[in-house]
């Protein structure tokens, strides 16, 4: 009885209503993007395996124990021989090479944090390059689903034409006609917000079919900083250029490292001796690594130390030119698509709408056609996406000058 009541109560309510999604805000998708993207933290996780790399090129090799027995099994018949020895070696490496192991070991770990810097660079545009196109998609929604209201009326006034005789069916079904493309439209931006939200779930470290809410406007001011204060500030922030220069060091340090390797290891032994007719007894050797082979190995090793340190300075150089190239086209870019929305916010888009309000009163009063009144009604909602198109665009491009900086405008 109790069953039958709950189902009752459950088929009077209906389903529950799914609670509303928080609104999707450009701070928390940042944020979240910084701390739960795989990429990003794979790279810190090999940064962090990097720099345990330093203090192990630093440290010195493992020494090593042998012991030997001589004749054996033991006797102590004179003349026999038989003894324990311990011997105790510890390789040591030329003077200055432990320190230029570490600073090769050092250079790479600093390379590997840039590498997260610029990670993270490149993945605060991807985030906000998919935020501002989720916004254009719902801007876009919002913008059929305004057009669907006023076909509506439309329709409504079509039908009273054609109830009074001053208008003809065809005008309705011409209009219920532009409703079932308003339909289709959406049906695309819905699948086309799936698709966008799926990729920016991804970038996020969430599910792509995780629940997304809707954009909310937040539009940085668009950069007006000269070209030489862009560049001046990319210089100082771009990871790019930063890992460029470590590679040069890196490289030097490796050339120093070579050329040290001509100079030859030591390796001092400790040996300590037991016969057993003769008693205990102590003893010291010293090894020297003998570069007999230089040529073909510690010369060629300096050459190629050589072209890989110019190989590395000519990288740095084309990362120089390449970060220039891209701070220039990302303020051609920004600087258009300021230029452009505001010619369609101030200009374009309020002729459009006088003259849709123009055309729809006369057709309402029966003295315009439904032609130009729908030609009105396309080019002012092909205007309204064009506008929100251009304001997304905008973002975008200032988000890409923020990449192209390697960080905030100034």
């Amino acid at each position: 009885m109790r069953a039958r009541a709950v189902i009752l109560v459950l088929v009077i309510a209906g389903p529950a209503r799914a609670a509303p999604l928080p609104p999707l805000t450009l701070d928390w998708a940042l944020r979240t993007a910084r701390q739960a993207n795989p990429e990003l933290r794979a790279l810190a996780a090999e940064r962090a395996g990097a720099w345990e790399r330093v203090p192990q090129a630093r440290a010195l090799e493992d020494p090593s124990l042998a012991v030997q027995l001589w004749n054996f099994p033991f006797t102590r018949r004179p003349g026999a021989g038989s003894m324990v020895m311990a011997q105790l070696a510890q390789p040591l490496p030329f003077p200055g090479k432990r320190r230029l192991r570490g600073e090769v070991a050092d250079a790479s770990a600093r390379l590997a944090g840039e590498r997260v810097r610029s990670r993270e660079v490149e993945l605060a545009a991807e985030v906000k390059r998919l935020y501002y196109q989720l916004w254009t998609n719902r801007a876009a929604r919002d913008v059929n689903r305004r057009n669907a209201a006023l076909l509506e009326e439309l329709r409504g006034a079509a039908l009273a034409r054609v109830e009074t005789g001053a208008g003809s069916l065809s005008d309705v079904l011409r209009i219920e006609t532009e409703q079932a493309r308003l339909g289709t439209d959406l049906s695309v931006l819905r699948r086309d917000r799936e698709v966008l939200a799926a990729a920016l779930n991804v970038r996020l470290g969430r599910e792509a079919a995780g629940p997304l809410g809707e954009p909310v406007e937040h539009f940085p001011p668009l950069p007006a900083a000269s070209y030489p204060a862009l560049l001046a500030s990319a210089e100082r922030q771009r990871p790019e250029l930063r890992a460029a220069a470590l590679e040069v060091s890196r490289a030097e340090a490796q050339t120093a490292l070579a050329r040290r390797s001509r100079y030859p290891d030591l390796t001092p032994m400790l040996m300590y001796m037991h016969d057993l007719e003769m008693g205990a007894a102590w003893g010291a050797t010293l090894g020297v690594a003998i570069p007999i082979w230089s040529g073909q190995k510690q010369g060629r090793a300096v050459r190629e130390a050589l072209a890989m340190a110019t190989a590395a300075r000519e990288r740095e150089r084309a990362a120089r030119l390449e970060v220039e190239r891209q701070v220039r086209e990302a303020q051609a870019t920004a600087a258009s698509a300021a230029e452009r929305l505001e010619l369609i916010h101030k200009q374009v888009l309020p002729r459009a709408l006088a003259s849709l309000q123009s055309v729809r009163a006369d057709y309402v009063a029966g003295r315009g056609s439904l032609t130009a009144l729908l030609d009105a009604r396309r080019l002012l909602q092909d205007l309204e996406l064009e506008r929100e198109r251009a304001r997304a665009e905008a973002a975008i491009a200032a988000a890409e000058l923020e990449r192209a900086l390697g960080g905030r405008l100034p």
